[in-house]
C-alpha cells in the first residue's frame, strides 16, 4: 500500500473514531471510538493533531458522560496528549534516552508560553470562584499549551507543517461560510 493511501486510511479511521465517540449514545461504543482514535493517534500524531483544529468549532456542543461534559476539542486534545505521552515514554524506555525531543530554537518559542502559564497559575490564587476558574484554566490555558507542546514536538518536515496550515485555512473558510449563511438566512 502506498504512503498516501495509508495516510488517507488512517485519516478516515481517525475521523471514524472521533465520530463514533461523539455521536454514540452508548458508552461502550463511545469507548471503542475513543480507543480507535487513541490507537491511530499513537501511529500518526501529526494527522491526529489536525482533528484538534477540525473539532474546535464544536466546543459549544459538549458530550455528556455521566455527570461530566467534554467538548470534542477537549476530547481530541486529551486523547492526543495521552497518546503522545504514552508513545514518548515507550520510545524513551526502549531507546534508553529520557527527555522531550524539542526542535532547534525551541526556547524562544516556549518563553512566552511559559510566562503565560505562570501568570495564569498565579492568578488562580486570587480567584473568587475557584471551581469556575479551574475549569477555565484547564480549557483556556492548559489544553492549548498541551496542543502547542505536542505540535512543536511532533510536526517534522514541510509536508506536516503545510497539512496543519491548510487545515487551519480550510477550517476558517468553512466557519466563515457557515457564519455568512446564518447571517443572511
Amino acid at each position: 500500500m502506498s504512503d498516501s493511501k495509508r495516510e488517507a486510511l488512517i485519516f478516515v479511521g481517525l475521523a471514524a473514531g472521533v465520530a463514533i465517540w461523539y455521536y454514540s449514545p452508548w458508552l461502550p461504543l463511545a469507548a471503542v471510538g475513543a480507543l480507535l482514535f487513541l490507537r491511530l493517534a499513537w501511529a500518526r500524531m501529526d494527522l491526529a493533531l489536525v482533528f484538534v483544529l477540525i473539532s474546535s468549532p464544536f466546543y459549544l456542543f459538549p458530550k455528556a458522560i455521566g455527570s461530566l461534559y467534554f467538548s470534542l476539542t477537549e476530547f481530541t486534545i486529551l486523547a492526543c496528549t495521552l497518546a503522545w505521552t504514552a508513545r514518548s515514554a515507550f520510545q524513551r524506555a526502549t531507546a534508553g534516552v529520557w527527555g522531550i525531543d524539542m526542535p532547534p530554537g525551541w526556547r524562544s518559542w516556549a518563553s512566552p508560553a511559559l510566562f503565560f502559564l505562570a501568570a495564569a497559575t498565579i492568578s488562580l490564587l486570587f480567584s473568587q470562584y475557584i471551581q469556575v476558574s479551574l475549569r477555565e484554566y484547564r480549557v483556556v490555558v492548559l489544553e492549548p499549551l498541551l496542543f502547542y507542546l505536542i505540535l512543536i514536538t511532533t510536526l517534522r518536515g514541510e509536508r506536516a507543517v503545510w497539512r496543519m496550515a491548510n487545515a487551519l485555512v480550510v477550517l476558517g473558510v468553512a466557519i466563515s461560510i457557515i457564519a455568512l449563511v446564518h447571517y443572511f438566512f
